[in-house]
């Protein structure tokens, strides 16, 4: 009897131990999460520029892009899950995940600023450029702006604080795994789920997370690099000849920007197209 007792707690070990944790700590970045998406669309109403509903949908998007983070989170988050004591483990994860917001509540003051969500652009600047760009962001930062960046990071602090200290359930080994193939997943849909319904372009993209948008919109300028340097490789014999004018290194310079945004567009793993569809994946 005792053998059969003792089984399932040699086979947890450190990694569930980690699982454990993660799947415990994790409801913690939801209410941090959705006070990050309240910061700008709720200005944008005050200014009477969004409505009730942009706010709403805002809202769900932003839940839906934590959602499909989950699976680069989880994987960066397991090994500091594992460090010992549990204390260490809690501050070195809170960290990360209050980088995670504060990442995101970048890119929407970038919005707020200029109104235009940053995009695959960033990447055709050179770093003086870059700077001054960002430096642009933070330059007129107010007592709202900063709220807006650390009450994310507040709420996230408290979550993890009572999290650690409620009484561990009964975890399924399977449940984070789960989660993660979920938020896998989640890359197929529109960008945007909802916003197509909204009634102007301003609205349709202050209801996109603009972490969502600039991920995806990375991810279709890279592709689209890469099959125009595959394009410029020299060719099989009997192949028509390579323009010699450009050559192979220059290939990340003659690669236009990203065009500008719009929320109809093709899917993310389109390399040629305009930046994602925040429609119906069909009608992309």
């Amino acid at each position: 009897m005792s053998t059969t007792t003792d089984v399932p707690s040699t086979l947890r070990g450190a990694g569930a131990t980690a699982s454990d944790r993660l799947v415990r700590w994790l409801p913690a970045l939801v209410p941090a999460q959705v006070v990050m998406a309240l910061w700008v669309p709720v200005q944008l109403t005050v200014e009477g520029s969004a409505t009730s509903t942009v706010v709403a949908v805002a809202v769900a998007n932003q839940l839906l892009l934590l959602l499909r983070a989950l699976p680069v989170l989880a994987l960066l988050s397991w090994p500091l899950a594992r460090l010992r004591p549990q204390r260490w483990a809690l501050g070195t994860v809170g960290t990360l995940w209050a980088v995670f917001l504060m990442f995101q509540a970048f890119l929407e003051r970038y919005y707020l600023t200029s109104r235009v969500p940053l995009g695959a652009d960033i990447y055709a600047y050179n770093l003086g450029e870059i700077r001054t760009t960002t430096g642009g962001t933070w330059a007129s930062i107010s007592v709202i702006d900063h709220l807006g960046i650390w009450l994310p990071v507040i709420v996230l602090a408290m979550g993890l604080w009572w999290r650690s200290r409620t009484v561990p359930p009964s975890i399924r080994p399977l449940l984070l795994p789960g989660l993660q193939m979920i938020g896998i997943v989640t890359w197929a849909l529109p960008l945007a789920p909802g916003a197509r319904g909204l009634e102007s372009e301003a609205a349709r993209t202050v209801a996109t997370s603009k972490t969502a948008y600039f991920i995806s919109d990375s991810i279709r300028w890279w592709l689209a690099k890469r099959d125009l340097r595959q394009q410029m490789l020299p060719r099989e014999e009997g192949d028509a000849p390579v323009d010699s004018s450009v050559s192979p290194a220059d290939a990340p310079d003659t690669l236009s920007p990203a065009p500008t945004w719009s929320p109809t567009a093709a899917p993310v793993w389109s390399p040629t197209a305009a930046p994602v569809d925040t429609g119906a994946t069909g009608d992309a």
